[in-house]
């Protein structure tokens, strides 16, 4: 069994949803467009 599978029969739909919204914040995925060529001007 593979690690996303196996998330998927630990959490509940919600929970699921849930952590994968904390990895793309804490890998940086919820950044905007705009503020990423902000953040590079500087």
């Amino acid at each position: 069994m593979g690690a996303e599978a196996l998330l998927k029969k630990m959490l509940l739909p919600g929970e699921y949803a849930q952590y994968l919204q904390f990895i793309q914040t804490i890998n940086g995925f919820d950044v905007g467009l705009e503020e990423a060529v902000e953040e590079a001007k500087n």
